[in-house]
């Protein structure tokens, strides 16, 4: 039985990667959408143009410019293949990520918990979106988690203050370049905060300032650019137009999609995302779980984000992680099956969702929210039967 279920478990992974190589190929050799803006970024930093008023590109550069400062590099290589390059780069961030989620959970990787994870992820919606749109969302995430890693096993040796200072200063850069990369992950500050880490805290800064002043020198138009982002980027990204479309699944664009008045559009959703802001902080805070804290307050991320795609939903893969792992240790069958139910629910999407446009059908549309939402309150539920993590506190 053991040996048919190990088959099974091969052909099931091999078919998924078979499956991901040929749609790697087809990325590469095609358009990445996303990408080719960060491109543009980078090619406008390159040249002193800014980045939101230059040339024009599939869309604006929703980023401060800092983040483009990361892009750099590529332009050392024609576009097709800096693509190429940064989407491989995408793909073993992935593979990364599921590793150190494994490592921080179970401290020892195991082969088939290893295949099988990585073969669902990969077969996620979620996933794909950010590997054919050519986001930045799993290689932030990767250094997002690397730096969860690091600091739940500072404490396993006993080390020396200067060692302790070295690890202190990883922890913050390995999150500040993941803020970087992708700013809706400084909602993880409050981690740290609920932590009280305060020096992680300071020198995150420190590199943050470091790497605006680095900006300003490459490129002398940076002050003005930052200015526009506050006054320009954001307040357009705040409107209201577009939250309704299928792509966008976090708490407002549900309301935005299911209520047609604006005012209780807005009202709706400034009170769920309050709610969901006391339930989450409130629980956190109550918690003594380090483990438990991070993968909570990941789940708040796409919910409460307003611009909240498809592809950010590769933000919840600790969260299923943690909740498969303490409902399977606590013996919570039902808890499990649930946690199934949120996997699927995020990782659908329909290729045709304008045949669901109209009410009652669109309420099938906001499926990914429905299962980010009920995994946050599987995760809540989790810290009921909190058991740590061999690799964690």
């Amino acid at each position: 039985m053991k040996g048919y279920r190990n088959s099974l478990l091969v052909v099931f992974s091999s078919t998924i990667f078979l499956w991901t190589i040929i749609s790697f190929f087809r990325i590469i050799t095609t358009y990445a959408p996303d990408f080719s803006v960060y491109y543009q970024a980078a090619k406008n930093i390159a040249a002193g143009i800014s980045v939101y008023t230059g040339q024009n590109t599939f869309t604006g550069f929703a980023y401060p410019l800092v983040s483009g400062l990361f892009y750099l590099p590529f332009l050392l290589f024609s576009y097709a293949l800096a693509q190429g390059i940064f989407i491989l780069l995408s793909v073993v961030s992935c593979v990364g990520c599921v590793w150190v989620c494994i490592k921080i959970l179970y401290k020892k990787v195991s082969f088939r918990l290893f295949l099988l994870s990585l073969a669902l992820v990969f077969l996620s919606f979620p996933t794909k979106f950010t590997l054919g749109m050519g986001q930045i969302n799993l290689i932030a995430y990767f250094f997002l988690l690397f730096s969860l890693y690091c600091y739940l096993t500072r404490s396993f040796p006993v080390v020396q203050n200067q060692q302790r200072l070295y690890t202190t200063l990883i922890i913050a850069f390995l999150f500040a370049v993941a803020c970087v990369l992708k700013p809706v992950l400084g909602f993880m500050l409050l981690f740290f905060l609920l932590e009280k880490k305060w020096k992680i805290i300071g020198y995150f800064f420190l590199f943050l300032f470091t790497v605006v002043l680095l900006g300003m020198l490459i490129d002398h138009h940076s002050l003005q650019d930052y200015f526009y982002y506050v006054r320009h980027v954001i307040p357009e990204m705040s409107k209201p137009a577009g939250k309704e479309i299928y792509y966008n699944q976090g708490l407002m664009s549900f309301v935005f999609r299911e209520i047609p008045n604006h005012m209780w559009q807005v009202l709706l959703s400034y009170i769920g995302m309050a709610a969901v802001v006391i339930a989450g902080i409130y629980t956190a805070f109550r918690s003594k779980s380090s483990v438990y804290r991070f993968a909570l307050l990941l789940c708040m991320i796409p919910i409460l984000d307003t611009l909240s795609w498809q592809h950010h939903f590769v933000f919840l893969i600790f969260p299923f992680f943690y909740c498969l792992f303490v409902f399977f240790h606590a013996k919570k069958w039902k808890s499990l099956v649930t946690v199934c139910v949120a996997y699927v629910l995020v990782s659908w999407n329909f290729p045709h969702p304008e045949v669901f446009s109209s009410f009652p059908k669109n309420i099938l549309l906001s499926n990914t929210f429905y299962g980010g939402l009920l995994l946050f309150f599987l995760c809540i539920s989790a810290g009921a039967c909190l058991i740590h993590p061999k690799g964690g506190n």
